[in-house]
């Protein structure tokens, strides 16, 4: 088993705490989930635009590639965090950490600024630079989730099983988001509420982060406060849909 790289020094295996296996199930998932939640969220944001604007080809071009670009940022980003810790118990827990406030972020930030995005329009606001502004931000989020779960994975099993777990289940999780969209959220229940369940998922991971990892469980309970909630608001937004 090969051994994991903390700022450039190998740690040994030895003093690396064994992940359980449901933890390491639980982590894939939430890959699985942020990649829902991304493609589904790059989705919207170029249906809302093409509502609002009527350029479908433009507005599905700015989402997808700026959301995409931005995650390659956050992808970058990501090798800043967390580079001081060369104690590998302190730093699984940090990056575990770091992950669920990122996902916290993500969660009411993904269900508001679509939001956001229609007041723009509203108020005659350039509903392209919001476009431009609201795709960064959450495409900045989403590209620190993957490697900081292939970092989290790579202290236990390698980066060879960490990238191939991590990987396959962000495709598989990209594949269900780009299905689940456009045939069960949006003809169902609208393109806002599914802006807050959508918003709702990464909280409620959390929840189940925390559930598995005890250091975490303050946090957990956040998680499920904060998923609930958007969930609860999601049927508000209804109405808003439908003036679309």
């Amino acid at each position: 088993m090969e051994d994991a790289i903390s700022d450039g020094k190998p740690i040994p295996k030895s003093s690396i705490p064994s992940l359980k296996r449901d933890q390491r199930w639980l982590l894939l998932i939430a890959a699985a989930v942020s990649s829902i939640c991304g493609l589904a969220v790059e989705l919207l944001l170029g249906t809302l635009a093409s509502y609002l604007v009527g350029n479908q080809a433009l507005s599905y071009g700015i989402s997808v590639g700026v959301f995409l670009a931005a995650m390659g940022l956050g992808s970058y980003l990501s090798q800043f965090i967390a580079v001081n810790q060369t104690n590998s118990p302190s730093l699984q827990h940090q990056l575990l950490l770091v992950f669920v406030k990122v996902e916290l972020l993500i969660a009411p930030l993904t269900a508001l600024l679509p939001l956001g995005l229609f007041a723009v329009f509203v108020s005659n606001g350039s509903i392209w630079l919001g476009l431009f502004f609201v795709t960064i931000v959450l495409g900045v989020l989403a590209g620190l989730e993957v490697p900081l779960l292939t970092r989290i994975l790579e202290l236990d099993k390698g980066v060879r099983e960490a990238l191939a777990g991590v990987l396959a289940l962000d495709y598989l999780g990209a594949l269900l988001g780009s299905l689940a969209f456009p045939i069960l959220l949006l003809p169902i229940i609208g393109l806002f509420p599914t802006a807050f369940v959508l918003g709702s998922l990464p909280a409620l991971m959390v929840f189940a982060i925390g559930r598995r990892f005890p250091r975490l469980r303050p946090w957990g309970y956040l998680g499920l406060t904060l998923g609930i909630l958007l969930f609860t608001l999601a049927p508000l937004a209804i109405p808003i849909s439908d003036k679309l």
